[in-house]
Order: structure tokens, then sequence, then C-alpha cells
């Protein structure tokens, strides 16, 4: 839990609602939304690993707010991250052992 409420950005500008590291991470991707974009970012933040979709609130052409939401997905990155250290191993064993396969 990242420990945001949407109280914590409602009427204030992303410098003003996020720790400055954040905010520089977070500034193109919202501009791009504010701009009528869409913007998808996976990211690292307070120990865990996120996904963040945005997408532009309309009242007819004009962007009044960006929608932001974000999924915790550290548990999906812990297992992403175990088989592809588990594939490298495997890969380095048979590059050092090569084992034949009889059929």
């Amino acid at each position: 839990d990242a420990g945001f409420t949407s109280a914590d950005f409602e009427g204030k500008t992303i410098r003003e609602a996020l720790p400055p590291e954040l905010a520089e991470q977070y500034e193109p991707h919202l501009g791009r939304a504010l701009a009528g974009g869409t913007f998808r970012v996976e990211h690292r933040s307070h120990g865990r690993y996120y996904i963040s979709l945005g997408l532009p609130l309309r009242q007819e052409t004009f962007v009044f707010a960006v929608l932001v939401v974000s999924y915790d997905i550290t548990d999906r990155t812990r297992v992403e991250e175990a088989l592809e250290e588990s594939t490298l191993q495997l890969a380095t064993l048979f590059a050092v052992a090569p084992i034949g396969l009889c059929v």
C-alpha cells in the first residue's frame, strides 16, 4: 500500500501531491494525459511494484483532470523475476554441460 488516498491528490498539482522523485517520474505521463492521451507505466515505489493507468477526464473537448488507477503487481513481478532467473540458470547449465536427449 502506497498510503495515498484520492484526497491527497484532489485540487493539487503533481508536485504538491507527490514526493519530488515520484513527481518527476509521473509528470511526463500526466502531461500526455492532460493533452488528451492515455498512459500505462510500470514502476517501483514504496518498495513495491505497480502498474498505473491514466486517462483524461473531459467535459466536451476540455480535459479537466486525469484519472490514474494504480495496481500493486509486486507478486506478479517477483514471480516473473524468479522465472527469468530459473531460465537463465537452466540456459547456463545447458551451455556448460551439454546434455543430449534421446527420444
